[in-house]
């Protein structure tokens, strides 16, 4: 393919992570916020600063992982196996993701052998 050029990879590339991306962030904001919990902005604002750290994380171990099976399994059964993997891995990402936000920015009790 001498004409061959980027143009079908990576617009789809950069919607999809974008759409992960405020997804995720807009659907914590939105759950937090039906809920009332507290530090929701806090939370929010540091889940969109994770939330690309994970992406990049979760895609550079899919690749790695599929080079590797690559070995051990055909082409058609490298890719069922694949489309059956990325959804729950992905909502497994997403889930620890959006709790590690949670846990780290959520306000601690007071401890309870210090004198105020």
């Amino acid at each position: 393919m001498p004409n061959a050029e980027l143009e079908g990879v990576i617009p789809p590339a950069i919607a999809q992570f974008l759409g992960w991306w405020i997804g995720e962030v807009l659907g914590c904001w939105l759950a937090l916020r039906w809920r009332n919990h507290r530090k929701v902005n806090k939370t929010v604002r540091f889940l969109a600063i994770l939330t690309p750290i994970g992406i990049i994380l979760w895609l550079v171990t899919f690749i790695f992982a599929s080079q590797l099976l690559n070995r051990h399994f055909s082409d058609l059964e490298l890719v069922q196996l694949q489309n059956q993997i990325r959804p729950i891995s992905v909502g497994l990402l997403i889930t620890a993701l959006a709790w590690l936000a949670r846990f780290l920015t959520k306000p601690q009790p007071p401890h309870p052998h210090t004198y105020e």
